[in-house]
């Protein structure tokens, strides 16, 4: 069994709870998903090769 878009959460620090389009990064720790411009990730920028949230 594949983990498919169902099984994503995410939770950013602007509120965000949904999938809204907007670039976004999973925790390596936790998995959920955040936006990369919440988490100061420049959109020119590639995501960290381990990228976590501000909650891990």
């Amino acid at each position: 069994f594949e983990k498919g878009v169902d099984d994503w959460v995410v939770n950013c620090r602007c509120g965000a709870r949904d999938d809204d389009g907007e670039r976004m990064a999973a925790c390596d720790s936790c998995g959920v998903w955040s936006h990369t411009r919440c988490a100061h990730i420049r959109d020119g920028d590639d995501v960290p090769e381990q990228f976590f949230c501000g909650g891990c």
